[in-house]
C-alpha cells in the first residue's frame, strides 16, 4: 500500500497557500431571470394568453442545445419574455409512472410567450405562431417563468 507520511503531508500543508474560501472576488454570480417549473402537458393544458413563437432549430437532433443562450440573446436585444416552453430532443418517451420506454423520436420545442409580436425574435430564429404546442411527449415540459 502506497502512503504518504504524515510529516510529509503536514509539510506539504504549511507551504502550499491556501486558496480564498470566497468566490465573489473571482465569479459574479447574477440571479437567474426566470424561475424553471416542470410541467405535465399530457392532458388538457391552456397556455396563457399572448403572441407565441416558435424557434426554428437548425440542428433538431443536438442533444448539446443550450437555451439558456438563447434566452439571454433575446434579453440582450430587448425583448421582453414572459414565459417559455422548452422539451429537448430525444429518442424516446416514458409516461410518467411506468418503466417502458416508447422509442420514437421527440424532436425539440422551444415557445416563447411575449405580452406583444416583437419582429426582433424573428431575427433570432423564431417564427410566430397562433397555436402553441409542444408536440409528442408531452409529459416533462420546462417551463421558464421570467420575473419582471
Amino acid at each position: 500500500m502506497n502512503t504518504i507520511p504524515l510529516q510529509i503531508f503536514v509539510f506539504a500543508l504549511l507551504i502550499v497557500p491556501p486558496s480564498s474560501n470566497s468566490c465573489s472576488d473571482k465569479v459574479t454570480q447574477t440571479e437567474s431571470p426566470y424561475r424553471i417549473v416542470i410541467e405535465d402537458q399530457s392532458t388538457s393544458y391552456s397556455f396563457p394568453s399572448g403572441v407565441y413563437y416558435s424557434y426554428v432549430f437548425t440542428r433538431p437532433y443536438s442533444r448539446d442545445f443550450q437555451v439558456h443562450s438563447v434566452f439571454n440573446r433575446a434579453i440582450n436585444a430587448g425583448v421582453r419574455l414572459r414565459d417559455a416552453w422548452y422539451k429537448g430532443y430525444s429518442g424516446g418517451c416514458a409516461p410518467p409512472g411506468t418503466n417502458i420506454i416508447q422509442e420514437v423520436e421527440v424532436e425539440p420545442v422551444l415557445l416563447l410567450r411575449l405580452d406583444t409580436s416583437n419582429p426582433t425574435v424573428e431575427q433570432l430564429g423564431f417564427l410566430q405562431i397562433q397555436s402553441p404546442d409542444m408536440g409528442l411527449c408531452k409529459y416533462r415540459i420546462n417551463r421558464y417563468i421570467f420575473l419582471d
